[in-house]
């Protein structure tokens, strides 16, 4: 079992902590999460979470104590996010029931201190109390799909539980849900397994049969055990189901935190055909739409887009001789013994790369599903390379590529986007200009950037075009006089020049930089 909320980092504990601590070894729990709740008390909290490799701690503070909070706060908790054994922000959030911090205060560091968990890749342990509507605005204003949070002792209506499973949300119960006049018998019921965990919010909210004693996490079997009790299922089952769930969210082992941050394919709708309970299904489909909940702010606006592109092009080359010139020879050089010629197929063949080339371009997508995107892009390159070291004029190259783009996690903030497609280019050597068709692929990473005006969508391309059939008697290389400034002529015929012909295959490599901006309808 995973207590996933308790301060024993309080007074109440002072005296007898390490006994408390060891009951609750004995009982089976196997990690206690510890919140943070005020910079005062923050160097005590690192001291006991320290002493045992079992217990973890958030780190930011609860709306109760954010009335004359600093803004250098927001500094520290942002520093601290990343120091061992911290693995929440929190706990934060809004308390109205109190009256120890205005409002609009509770808000504001509410709303800061969840930037700081997405920022950090860790999710929020959340207090409401008597602040439904404002903990759901602002959830919904800051979920961008990175964004992870526990509504911590929930004591809510299943509507809040319904909004906040579809913002993406979890919950938490502690000992309330065992008390005679609870009212939360329906929400635990209709919570689906995968949704909750367990928590004993020590020293406070005892469950029975010890209410009126100080609260400890041994008791958090308790817990688990009333769960147990109002959704038909064993002990056993609630205590796996809650363990794997906390494990997953306060990512308790590496594997988790490297399946977490890496974010896999996007999730399929259930079908009702393949459930025999309306319930498992209505559960499912609950999981789905909360995997689902960026799709208003990034897959919606992912219609039209539009952008500019600047690139490197790197032309790969393999080239088979079908006559050379020897300019080494000390023969005068119009002596046909200069020229060597090879049959279709069977020349010395050498591979060859142009230096990498600046290319710019334009963009348009359009996003035919939610996976898959089309892009049709165009590019302009000059290469003037060939000029200085091989004799020949300026290369011009106009690509065009027509490419299908498959999001493998469209709902994540960050995209991978493996891809493949047809291409076309014309090559103007300055003598003549080719065309040619040819297939590509590559993988790409998008971010999303919501914004007033529209979503901007940055994505770096590594993207190769293979041109398909070969290009026959290609000069690649000139030689010149020197004195003349022009090439020299087979002395016994005048049309075989000082040139190197090849048939040529090409491969082009053109990595690039996109800014799209999708249009807002």
């Amino acid at each position: 079992m995973i207590d996933s909320h308790a301060h024993i980092d309080t007074t109440p504990f002072a005296a007898d902590r390490a006994e408390v601590l060891q009951r609750a070894w004995d009982a089976g729990i196997t990690s206690i999460i510890i919140p943070d709740i005020q910079p005062e008390h923050r160097d005590n909290l690192i001291s006991i979470t320290s002493s045992d490799p079992r217990l973890y701690r958030g780190i930011g503070v609860h709306p109760h104590h954010v009335a004359n909070l600093p803004e250098q706060e927001l500094n520290e908790i942002d520093k601290g996010a990343l120091a061992d054994r911290v693995v929440a922000i929190g706990e934060i959030g809004l308390d109205y029931h109190y009256d120890f911090a205005p409002a609009e205060t509770q808000k504001e560091w509410f709303r800061a201190q969840l930037q700081l968990a997405k920022k950090h890749h860790l999710p929020a342990i959340i207090h409401n109390r008597e602040a439904d509507n404002d903990i759901l605005d602002i959830l919904h204003d800051e979920q961008d799909g990175t964004l992870q949070g526990v509504l911590h002792c929930f004591s809510s209506d299943t509507e809040v539980l319904r909004k906040a499973l579809d913002l993406g949300m979890l919950v938490s119960f502690t000992g309330n849900i065992t008390f005679k006049r609870s009212t939360l018998a329906n929400v635990v019921r209709y919570v689906p397994t995968d949704r909750f965990m367990i928590e004993t919010d020590a020293p406070y909210i005892t469950p029975e049969p010890y209410r009126g004693k100080r609260n400890e996490p041994a008791y958090v079997a308790r817990v688990a055990g009333k769960i147990a009790e109002i959704k038909g299922l064993s002990m056993d089952q609630i205590i796996d189901f809650s363990t794997t769930t906390a494990k997953k969210f306060f990512a308790l082992c590496a594997l988790i935190v490297v399946c977490t941050i890496t974010a896999v394919a996007q999730p399929t709708p259930p079908r009702d055909e393949d459930y025999p309970f309306d319930r498992d299904w209505e559960i499912a489909l609950d999981n789905y739409y909360a995997d689902s909940v960026a799709w208003e702010k990034w897959i919606k606006p992912r219609r039209l887009g539009v952008g500019l592109s600047i690139g490197t092009l790197t032309v790969v080359e393999l080239q088979q001789f079908l006559q050379r010139y020897n300019y080494r020879s000390t023969s005068v050089p119009t002596d046909p013994s200069r020229w060597t010629y090879y049959q279709r197929g069977e020349g010395p063949e050498r591979s060859f790369s142009f230096e990498s080339l600046s290319a710019i371009g334009g963009t348009v997508t359009y996003g035919l599903s939610t996976n898959v995107v089309l892009e049709a892009s165009g590019f302009y390159s000059q290469n003037t390379k060939p000029a200085k070291d091989f004799g020949l004029d300026p290369i011009t190259t106009i690509m065009a590529e027509f490419t299908a783009l498959y999001s493998l996690n469209p709902y994540s903030k960050i995209n991978f986007l493996p891809q493949a497609g047809l291409c076309y280019a014309s090559i103007d050597d300055g003598t003549l200009t080719r065309t040619k068709f040819g297939v590509n692929t590559g993988l790409g990473i998008g971010i999303n950037i919501p914004t007033k005006i529209g979503l901007f969508y940055p994505v770096f391309n590594i993207r190769f075009n293979f041109l398909l059939g070969t290009d026959e008697n290609r000069v690649v290389t000139r030689y010149i006089d020197p004195i003349v400034g022009g090439i020299y002529q087979n002395s016994t015929n005048p049309n075989i020049k000082s040139e190197d012909l090849a048939d040529v295959n090409s491969i082009y490599s053109l990595p690039r930089l996109t800014i799209l901006y999708y249009l807002p309808f």
